[in-house]
């Protein structure tokens, strides 16, 4: 047997008569008659005090209960009755109810992204993890688990959500990469996790699945490719085919065309184009002061240094070492040539 909801009397006069209009038209507009008074008093409660904003919300529920008794299609009530069990601190229940309602697992995913952008990260974790109840085999809410983990640089456990978000049957969105590409990312650059074989390995992965969530993001796995090859001391071209990869993709990555012309010297001893794609950036970076303009210097040094063209190598490091006088490396090498001068 049904409780009885205690609510104000002008609400239960109008109630009233749109239960009668409704008997006319139909158990539609009775369903929607509950559901609306639902809304109008959800959105006042939430601002009253406590014990009312909860005695409130049970009559709130009851409210949503029998509207989706009525007519059990009418999602926006399901909806609401969700929010409702919320507001009471029942999560399990919320989950349930939500099941009647389509594309709720996505808007989960978007309560989980606003707090994520306010910086609540443990909050947007909680929205996350209700998606993942809510839609078990969708890797969506795991990946964005996973920004959030790394976030907050807890490296295992953002390790272990891109993992099981690869292994989930379907996406709402192109993410499968993105989730690849994230583990690269830590593998490569978190010193703990360091290890540019795992790290080469899930770049590789994001490529083979190609479901980017954005272009520019592939065009960075081809650019990273590129860099581990390097590292690893692997053939010059293997690199120098990445970069142009990568800017094929992203015309604008002056990172991946300053590699590429480096290491367009070193696999095809072309040092007049090698020159004129580092300076390119050379160009580009002064423009904007970048921090990063110490490194195209360097690249130039040392291919005139291979080249023999010792005047332009001193030039070039010399230029590194007016930005970073504490680039001792770069320091011996300038002392060393300045001997060799004749």
């Amino acid at each position: 047997m049904d409780k009885p909801i205690n609510l104000p009397s002008a609400i239960v006069v109008t109630i009233m008569l749109m239960v009668l209009f409704g008997l006319w038209h139909g158990q539609t507009i009775v369903s929607s008659l509950y559901t609306n008074v639902g809304f109008v008093l959800f959105n006042q409660a939430l601002t009253w005090p406590e014990p009312k904003r909860s005695e409130t919300m049970q009559n709130i529920k009851h409210l949503f209960q029998r509207s989706v008794q009525i007519n059990p299609d009418d999602e926006a009530a399901w909806r609401q009755l969700g929010y409702t069990y919320l507001a009471l601190l029942q999560d399990a229940e919320s989950l349930v109810v939500w099941q009647h309602v389509t594309g709720m697992d996505a808007e989960l995913i978007t309560w989980g992204d606003l707090y994520a952008q306010q910086g609540a990260y443990d909050e947007a974790l909680v929205w996350y993890q209700r998606a993942v109840i809510l839609s078990p085999e969708q890797g969506d809410p795991w990946y964005y688990m996973g920004l959030t983990y790394q976030k907050q640089e807890r490296w295992d456990e953002a390790l272990a959500a891109y993992e099981t978000a690869v292994q989930q049957p379907y996406f709402l969105h192109p993410l499968r990469s993105d989730a690849y590409f994230q583990q690269g990312v830590i593998y490569e650059w978190v010193p703990e996790h360091r290890n540019s074989e795992s790290a080469l390995r899930m770049y590789s992965q994001a490529l083979a699945n190609d479901q980017f969530s954005d272009p520019l993001r592939k065009a960075h796995a081809f650019y990273e490719r590129g860099v581990i090859y390097s590292w690893q001391g692997k053939s010059p071209a293997l690199s120098l085919q990445e970069y142009r990869q990568a800017l094929a993709l992203n015309p604008k990555h002056d990172w991946a065309q300053l590699r590429m012309g480096y290491a367009l010297y070193w696999a095809e001893g072309d040092l007049d184009e090698a020159v004129a794609h580092i300076n390119q950036i050379i160009d580009a970076w002064q423009l904007i002061n970048s921090p990063h303009l110490k490194w195209a210097y360097r690249y130039l040094g040392d291919i005139y240094l291979d080249a023999d063209r010792k005047v332009e190598a001193l030039a070039a490091y010399e230029a590194v070492y007016r930005l970073d006088p504490a680039d001792t490396a770069v320091r011996e090498q300038i002392e060393q040539l300045r001997e060799d001068k004749p």
